[in-house]
């Protein structure tokens, strides 16, 4: 009895995931086999919306991996830059910001 109860709902849940229509679904399938066209025109990150992630072993520090916004670009006067280290992901957030100054990069170089 207990067997065919799970049965009956695990069924139901893929049922009802299968029922979800493709524009609510968080990951599109069916676009991912077409080819991507270079010619889209990509949206302009917001301020807070993070332009690329740097991943880092924890402790160390040393840079895993390095991923890069697909969905969104910084403006032409803006650059991604690291902006926040979110250790609880250990990763370095970066975002779009005004270029720094030579000022502010000498200082850095210090």
């Amino acid at each position: 009895m207990a067997r065919g109860t799970l049965f009956l709902l695990a069924f139901c849940a893929l049922a009802a995931a299968a029922m979800v229509s493709r524009e609510r679904r968080a990951v599109n399938t069916e676009d991912q086999q077409e080819p991507i066209s270079t010619t889209t025109q990509r949206l302009i990150c917001e301020p807070q919306t993070p332009c690329a992630w740097s991943i880092y072993k924890p402790g160390l520090k040393y840079l895993t991996q390095n991923l890069t916004n697909s969905y969104c670009v910084c403006s032409a006067d803006t650059v991604c830059q690291v902006n926040e280290d979110d250790t609880s992901v250990n990763a370095y957030i970066h975002r779009c910001r005004p270029p720094p100054t030579e000022e502010e990069e000498y200082e850095s170089d210090r």
